[in-house]
């Protein structure tokens, strides 16, 4: 099934069964910016979402573009990521010194930053240890995304949107 008619099903099912007014939609970019992405998704989408009986469709869409990988919203706090892996080394010898949205495996440098803590622990210590699984959740609820691009994109865009439909007044 194509990314489109993802949409247009969780679209109609949403508004079926929850009356939903908001679809928000995530694709990561995997690319420099979100620009191919929009162009070949997230418009086409918006485009045939628009064209669907408004009585069957949820009509609203907001898009989750994180540039490169979800992941790299985990980076845009490099302390609370090591502080929650647990492991005492600068930024640089992390290779956390670059803009996070610039980072071309965000996922893989997390995974490595893992590793390189568990290599403190004693053997009998390390056991299975940390996987970037626990910290989607851990990082979620904690970090600040304000200084990243493509949250600020899709911070706009909701904020729009609530404005469009009036339940956002400053």
């Amino acid at each position: 099934m194509s990314f489109i008619d993802q949409i247009l099903e969780a679209s109609k099912i949403g508004y079926e069964k929850y009356s939903m007014l908001i679809l928000f939609v995530h694709t990561d970019s995997d690319d420099i910016n979100d620009t191919l992405v929009f162009e070949s998704k997230i418009i086409p989408a918006q485009k045939k979402i628009a064209a669907q009986d408004e009585a069957i469709f949820c009509k609203h869409i907001i898009a989750i573009v994180p540039i490169q990988m979800t992941e790299s919203w985990m980076l845009a706090d490099t302390q609370l990521i090591k502080d929650e892996i647990g492991i005492d080394k600068t930024d640089g010898e992390l290779g956390l010194n670059s803009n996070p949205e610039t980072i071309n495996n965000p996922k893989k440098l997390i995974q490595e930053i893992i590793r390189l803590s568990k290599l403190d622990l004693t053997k009998r210590r390390r056991g299975k240890g940390l996987d970037i699984s626990d910290l989607y959740q851990i990082i979620g609820q904690k970090i600040e995304l304000n200084k990243l691009p493509s949250y600020l994109k899709f911070k706009g865009s909701l904020i729009e949107k609530l404005r469009e439909l009036n339940f956002y007044h400053k």
